[in-house]
């Protein structure tokens, strides 16, 4: 479904909507349950967007917040009033939208979910950063104050991939829609899979010990603080970790 259609069948009395190249329906089910559980008469849908420009303009007259997702988070920026970087000074990519008003003003909430399921110091660590897209982007800032080595296809570095460090962090798309790995082995002591799904790369990780944080963790994070931003109340948790668990079925 399309914006435009999403605003002609609307039923409730605020749209919220995700705009993505490929949409899912995982925030969908989460929003749905979530609404309905708080008693908030709201709707989100899942979008195909094939022009950001003109969904960003149907956005501020119609919708109540908009989720940004790949491959269009380094670019809304360009179409909002406001940005609030969840670390002061830095500029990072969006993936939450809230309109009041008419005044678009986004938010990082995948660096802030990110950040609250990946909590240890990365002070003096290694860490190995997988792939260069806009997750990498919250991935260096989170490890700011850690030796990085970044391994990306586009930019001819993919062979230090399997780079002995402390902390590996995969935020490229490898393992989401087959059994591949982005690595050939596991030579970290962590493992952050921003993947969502029963990776290869946990897999591989979990029987030789190595700490794992999967990408339904750091989804469940970002949703949390979205839904915040998006309806000024908290989600309740049971709620959250029951949809979690039906969708999620390894969490």
């Amino acid at each position: 479904m399309n914006l435009q259609s999403a605003i002609d069948w609307r039923s409730k009395s605020k749209l919220f909507v995700s705009l993505a190249a490929k949409p899912g329906k995982t925030g969908e089910t989460f929003y749905k349950t979530l609404f309905d559980h708080h008693s908030i008469d709201a709707e989100y849908v899942a979008c195909v967007c094939t022009d950001l420009a003109q969904d960003m303009q149907l956005v501020r007259r119609h919708c109540a917040g908009a989720s940004i997702t790949m491959p269009f988070k380094r670019t809304a920026a360009h179409f909002v009033d406001t940005t609030v970087s969840p670390v002061a000074g830095a500029i990072t990519p969006i993936n939450t939208v809230v309109n009041r008003n008419g005044i678009l003003t986004a938010y990082n909430c995948d660096y802030l979910g990110l950040a609250d399921v990946a909590t240890q110091n990365f002070k003096g660590l290694h860490v190995v950063i997988l792939g260069d897209g806009a997750m990498s982007e919250n991935a260096r800032l989170l490890c700011k104050d850690a030796t990085i080595t970044q391994a990306s296809r586009r930019s001819h570095t993919w062979q230090l991939r399997n780079t002995q460090c402390d902390v590996l962090i995969n935020t490229t798309s490898v393992g989401m829609n087959s059994a591949d790995s982005p690595v050939d082995y596991i030579n970290a002591n962590t493992v952050i899979d921003c993947v969502i799904g029963n990776t290869e790369l946990l897999r591989k990780a979990n029987p030789i010990g190595a700490k794992t944080i999967s990408g339904a963790e750091i989804y469940i994070a970002q949703f949390s603080h979205q839904f915040k931003y998006y309806t000024n109340q908290e989600p309740d948790r049971l709620v959250v970790a029951a949809v979690a668990k039906q969708l999620f079925s390894y969490v």
